[in-house]
């Protein structure tokens, strides 16, 4: 092995040794951002409004928290010679397997099932908000677990 080879370092504005990856993380993690602050503020806005489902704003709240998980576990693949990538990927692996679980309990017991419901009032804000943030849920999720998934795998060899 010649010298850098095997080692996954990054240098400075790189994730992994590729700009066009840094720059598309920065740009999820502000776009993930500001979707969390919408989530926290329709949430709280409407945390009383929604008698079809009272845990859909609940559900709102805690979701937009959960990414955090997500932002901390990135950190330390952002620096060349950090110490902290392996503390970094058991919360990427935390936050994926707490993502997965909360976003199963609200498409399953909260948003689906109540979509169409007649019954109950519920604002339209939060009932096509939340319909729509469960559904990117799923995409990020995706994505995060791929992504995660091959850090884990490039990072352990």
């Amino acid at each position: 092995m010649g010298a850098g080879e095997g080692n996954l370092a990054v240098s400075s504005r790189t994730f992994y040794g590729s700009k066009f990856l840094f720059y598309l993380l920065v740009a999820i993690h502000v776009i993930w951002f500001g979707l969390g602050v919408a989530k926290i503020v329709i949430g709280a806005m409407y945390i009383n409004d929604c008698d079809r489902e009272p845990m859909i704003p609940i559900w709102l709240i805690v979701d937009a928290i959960i990414p955090l998980a997500f932002v901390i576990g990135f950190v330390p693949h952002y620096k060349e010679d950090s110490s902290m990538k392996k503390l970094g990927l058991v919360c990427l692996v935390i936050a994926i397997i707490l993502s997965i679980g909360w976003s199963v309990c609200g498409a399953v017991a909260f948003i689906y099932p109540n979509w169409n419901k007649e019954e109950g009032n519920c604002d339209t804000v939060v009932a096509k908000f939340s319909f729509a943030a469960i559904t990117i849920n799923w995409c990020i999720i995706w994505m995060w677990s791929n992504l995660a998934g091959r850090m884990l795998y490039f990072g352990c060899r």
